[in-house]
């Protein structure tokens, strides 16, 4: 998964402690023929070694690294990655192991629905080897308990490394697998081992303890003996397997679209500092110059009693532009989720302002 990516779509650090195991408190002094038999170590799981390094491509932009590979579908060739880790400049680099830089153009399509992109490509690399790709229903020639193989950029260090697993669970969108990983190994390629077919892209990372903290019903579940959720974390793949459909999304466009959702992003944030302040400060802002002028006007009237309640009127009036404005702007399905949270946060400063301007002085 890509080092922390400003596409906010984040994968969760790992946290690694230390186990402490209690030895039991015995009251008896064992003798050696009540002493029962040592338990047998467990067998250790015996996964398939494949190479599959020449097939990994590892993707720099500004804001940090991922993984992508090369997969071939219908004797087409693809770039193949997670949309949460294309750059919101537009720009970035696509390199093999060997260092060479592959040229992916501006042409792309997205997943609808999905964090998964594609971009088609003409000439192959050198010593690359696509892996075939599963773009059509796999369902049937996969069961929880297969073995499954991630390769991608561990930690964003430029070496490609295997990571071994099983599949936990499977889902029409997405899957559970057991193959650990790290940042910077968003968009690696989960392959069916038994078949040769990638059938998913690994997309993100559950953090359990993280849930624990703010969850005290998952906290109490997980402590239970029969809970299927051990561990510290859970690890989610994107199937590509069953995408109805493709959407044209090139990189400029959606550069362009995160962008647009900056900006709003920026302007609520500065509306929730506003009125924590009680209005003694504007966060000053390029794009934000209404806010200053509702601020110089607010203190320069500050005296007048109706000072407030006009000063919310002006802001229900700005926020209810902001929100026509945001509602009117288009974005890829990936984002959707993103502009819809800063719809409900707008939302939420509108019936505030609303509220005191009717009866707040």
């Amino acid at each position: 998964m890509p080092e922390p990516m400003k596409a906010k779509i984040l994968f969760t650090s790992l946290l690694f402690t230390s186990l402490l195991f209690a030895a039991e408190d015995r009251t008896q002094i064992e003798t050696p023929s009540s002493k029962s038999p040592a338990p047998k170590p467990a067998a250790e799981e015996v996964f398939t070694d494949i190479d599959i390094s020449s097939s990994i491509l590892r993707i720099e932009n500004a804001d940090g690294s991922a993984t992508a590979f090369l997969g071939k579908f219908k004797e087409k060739c693809f770039v193949v990655t997670n949309i949460h880790v294309l750059p919101e400049d537009g720009k970035m680099s696509v390199r093999t192991l060997g260092g060479e830089e592959v040229p992916i153009g501006n042409v792309g399509f997205a997943a609808d629905g999905r964090d998964l992109y594609i971009m088609p490509l003409g000439k192959i690399p050198k010593d690359a080897k696509p892996l075939p790709i599963a773009f059509e229903d796999f369902s049937a020639n996969m069961k929880v308990g297969d073995e499954l193989l991630l390769c991608g950029d561990a930690l964003g260090e430029g070496v490609f490394r295997n990571s071994h697993g099983k599949l936990l669970g499977l889902g029409p969108r997405t899957m559970e697998v057991s193959n650990v990983a790290f940042h910077g190994n968003s968009g690696s390629p989960i392959l069916h081992v038994k078949s040769g077919m990638v059938v998913g892209v690994l997309a993100r990372g559950v953090n359990l303890e993280a849930v624990d903290k703010t969850d005290e019903h998952a906290k109490n579940s997980r402590e239970n003996s029969n809970s299927p959720l051990k561990g510290k974390m859970r690890y989610f793949s994107e199937r590509l397997d069953t995408v109805k459909k493709w959407n044209k999304l090139s990189l400029k466009e959606y550069a362009f679209q995160c962008r647009k959702i900056e900006h709003f992003t920026l302007r609520v944030i500065a509306i929730e500092k506003f009125r924590k302040s009680k209005y003694k400060e504007a966060m000053v802002l390029e794009n934000f110059p209404e806010l200053g002028k509702i601020f110089d006007d607010y203190h320069r009237d500050v005296h007048k009693a109706k000072a407030y309640r006009e000063l919310c009127e002006k802001m229900s009036k700005l926020i209810r532009h902001d929100i026509a404005m945001l509602k009117m702007t288009e974005v890829c399905e990936f984002l959707k989720k993103e502009k819809s949270e800063i719809l409900r946060e707008y939302q939420n400063f509108y019936d505030f302002f609303e509220a005191e301007s009717k009866g707040g002085y």
